[in-house]
């Protein structure tokens, strides 16, 4: 559903979208511009505040199984670091809010997710409460605020292909 969104908007934009709906491993959908011009993009749905995700996608991190820590020694590098994600947090039925939109890069996201874990981590000394093996991430809508509605990222990468 969301991929469907994302391609409305793009249209409202004057661009040309199509979904996948995942058939394709890396985006679900292409967006093109009138000169032919084409970029993959990732799409991610909400209902809530909060998109999951996993730590280890994002940030070189090692169990110490003994004792339960988590040791992060850095970012992982990423194959498609200017791969574009749109991050949709869907309205509810129940009141008249609408679809946000965030958009923003891989390496844009991993900076967020990273900054989110680490932060969440450093509170509870890199020692899960719960499950102390989970690498489990749950970004939030203010980790991407700064990417809200940022349709131009789209068009300025379009114009560099």
């Amino acid at each position: 559903m969301a991929e469907h969104l994302v391609c409305a908007e793009l249209g409202r934009r004057e661009l040309v979208a199509t979904p996948f709906s995942g058939n394709v491993p890396n985006y679900d959908v292409l967006v093109a511009d009138g000169d032919g011009r084409a970029l993959p993009i990732q799409v991610k749905a909400t209902r809530h505040a909060t998109w999951p995700s996993n730590a280890l996608l994002w940030m070189d991190i090692e169990l110490d199984a003994r004792t339960g820590v988590q040791k992060y020694s850095g970012l992982k590098p990423l194959p498609t670091p200017d791969l574009i994600y749109v991050c949709v947090a869907l309205a509810s039925t129940d009141n008249a809010n609408r679809d946000r939109y965030f958009i923003l890069t891989t390496g844009e996201l991993q900076l967020a997710c990273e900054r989110h874990y680490r932060n969440w981590m450093d509170s509870h000394g890199w020692r899960r409460p719960k499950k102390v093996d989970s690498f489990d991430l749950r970004y939030k809508i203010e980790d991407v605020a700064d990417f809200e509605e940022n349709w131009e990222l789209i068009a300025r990468l379009l114009q560099k292909q």
